[in-house]
């Protein structure tokens, strides 16, 4: 993935079946990119442990990560919490050989990327 945003990640956008406001979700892909898996990670807006999120990508074989939180504000901001996740996440994906290509801030109709901002490491 190059890029990935909301258009690219489907369902993730704030609404009736999108993503809810403190809820973390986690895209699983394919080393191809293709979505293996979409899961409910965390919710009430506390991160998920990395290794939570290690363990059920080795458990699905996936290459790819694409974590996102849902934000109850118009305008997406990644939190301090959203940084220290992220950086802890991408660092215990690349041990185990695996990418996060982005953390995600949805918002109900704009977005925040870690990987746009250059927090996240290449």
């Amino acid at each position: 993935l190059a890029a990935v945003g909301p258009d690219d990640v489907g369902g993730l956008r704030r609404g009736r079946a999108g993503i809810a406001t403190g809820e973390f979700r986690a895209l699983f892909l394919s080393a191809a990119g293709a979505l293996l898996c979409e899961e409910t990670v965390g919710q009430d807006g506390v991160a998920p442990l990395p290794g939570k999120i290690i363990r059920r990508a080795l458990a699905l074989e996936a290459y790819g990560i694409v974590l996102s939180r849902g934000e109850a504000c118009g305008d997406p901001v990644a939190t301090e919490s959203d940084i220290v996740s992220g950086c802890m996440l991408h660092r215990a994906a690349r041990l185990m050989g695996m990418r996060l290509h982005d953390h995600l801030v949805i918002g109900l109709s704009d977005h925040a990327s870690l990987r746009e901002a250059a927090i996240l490491p290449e």
